[in-house]
């Protein structure tokens, strides 16, 4: 991991070119209030909390609304069942990553309601 200017990208870029085919992620450098890591299957929110350190706060409702749309927009992909993890930054929310759920740390997050989620994802692709 790094951290670079703007102007430093190209060069870095460059500096590491036989790993083009390796994953790369960009990011912009953001103050995180609060971080949360919300669980989705269908658009809707099945379960989540604050993390990576305790003690885990349950996740507020904007947090949870902000998640459910950010989930709603990859249904066209197919991906119907996804972690997200939403920043607090003073007023803002902030879309921090996406990711699959069954690789992701659980943390304070109700851990009934997520295997519900994964027998009823499992059980939808049986009947399909």
């Amino acid at each position: 991991a790094a951290t670079l200017e703007l102007s430093e990208v190209k060069t870095w870029f460059d500096s590491y070119r036989q790993h083009a085919d390796e994953l790369v992620v960009l990011s912009e450098v953001i103050q995180i209030d609060r971080e949360y890591r919300c669980f989705c299957r269908n658009a809707k929110f099945v379960c989540g909390s604050s993390y990576p350190d305790p003690p885990f706060d349950p996740v507020p409702d904007s947090v949870r609304h902000f998640a459910e749309q950010a989930a709603d927009r990859l249904l066209s992909s197919g991906l119907n069942m996804v972690t997200i993890d939403v920043a607090t930054t003073g007023d803002l929310l902030r879309l921090v990553e996406i990711g699959g759920v069954n690789s992701w740390g659980l943390y304070g997050s109700n851990v009934t309601d997520f295997v519900h989620a994964m027998e009823d994802e499992a059980m939808q692709r049986i009947a399909n």
